[in-house]
């Protein structure tokens, strides 16, 4: 979490105060002893962005490595026991699992950082005050979600463009606006044949590949088509709405957890929730990502635009763990 936080105020370093917390909180870095894959990620980014060299600051060397190399090793040594290629000299350190910020790649022996981030994006002072006093959400309670979300790059934006709060989302647009969340990589992998046509079926098929490799061994075949025959019966229906349950389960798909401190109602019911969904939602409940509608799930309940953008804004800067393979 501190690594995670000093990436974000590498944005306001030039503060003082936030500079000199910076400096201490980097010092405190240098005495990890995780080996976790998805914790020296989130350091060499939190470096990266404080421009601070992390291929030649020893205070980080790992095993009489940088901290670079030693990714990279740690990497290669899990490809190889995943089955993966491991002659490959381009190496997607994380997003081979997760969303990551950067790549890490290898030339000659010689490592790059290569920032990845997604582009995000600046809202011009007219954008910002039409959205805040003349679109249909500028008196909604999900206005700074959907804000949050175009800056971001979630969402697209156009000049003058309304929102749309209380209208239906579909499958395709929610899971469209996860995959630009997530960062996910592109595939050509294509698992819904049926869905061919659909506007959204790149993001779809991001999607699905980023999580089938963050889950499951690629030789896990049989496991993977029966995660796929379970919730999706080998057709993804994006155009369909999407249901405030099967929203919670993408939610936790991506472990998409709101910091916030939430006792759900006692009385909370559940009994609606198809029972492939119900652990679901339960953890989207539990973590704070939903909470029900006056005491009730509403699992069956067509999801709104507004209450998709509350889902996706709580996630904010929270990247999901890696699948430890070890």
């Amino acid at each position: 979490d501190l690594a995670n936080a000093l990436t974000v105020l590498s944005k306001h370093n030039d503060n003082d105060k936030v500079k000199e917390f910076i400096e201490t909180s980097i010092n405190k870095l240098s005495n990890n002893s995780s080996r976790d894959m998805y914790t020296i990620t989130a350091i060499i980014k939190a470096l990266y962005t404080n421009n601070i060299d992390c291929m030649a600051d020893t205070r980080f060397d790992i095993e009489n490595k940088n901290i670079v190399e030693f990714m990279y090793d740690e990497y290669n040594y899990i490809s190889q026991i995943a089955g993966f290629d491991k002659d490959i000299d381009i190496e997607f350190i994380e997003a081979e699992y997760t969303n990551v910020a950067f790549h890490i790649l290898e030339y000659n022996g010689i490592f790059k950082v290569e920032s990845v981030e997604p582009d995000t994006v600046s809202l011009s002072s007219n954008d910002y005050n039409y959205i805040n006093n003349l679109s249909d959400v500028k008196n909604h309670w999900s206005k700074e979600s959907f804000i949050s979300l175009i800056e971001d790059g979630v969402i697209p934006y156009s000049t003058g463009q309304n929102l749309y709060p209380d209208n239906f989302i579909t499958k395709g647009e929610f899971v469209y606006y996860m995959c630009n969340k997530m960062n996910c990589q592109e595939t050509e992998n294509n698992y819904f044949p049926e869905n061919i046509e659909t506007e959204y079926r790149d993001e779809i098929n991001a999607f699905i590949n980023w999580y089938l490799r963050k889950s499951y061994y690629p030789e896990q075949y049989a496991e993977r088509e029966s995660f796929i025959n379970t919730y999706f019966n080998e057709n993804f229906n994006p155009n369909e709405y999407i249901t405030r349950e099967e929203a919670m389960f993408f939610a936790v798909l991506c472990e998409i957890y709101g910091d916030y401190d939430y006792v759900p109602d006692e009385n909370m019911d559940y009994s609606d929730c198809d029972i492939k969904y119900k652990e679901y939602v339960e953890i989207c409940v539990n973590k704070g990502i939903i909470k029900g509608k006056n005491g009730m799930v509403a699992p069956k309940d067509n999801l709104t635009n507004a209450e998709a953008a509350v889902i996706l804004n709580r996630g904010a800067n929270r990247f999901p763990t890696i699948k430890s393979y070890i």
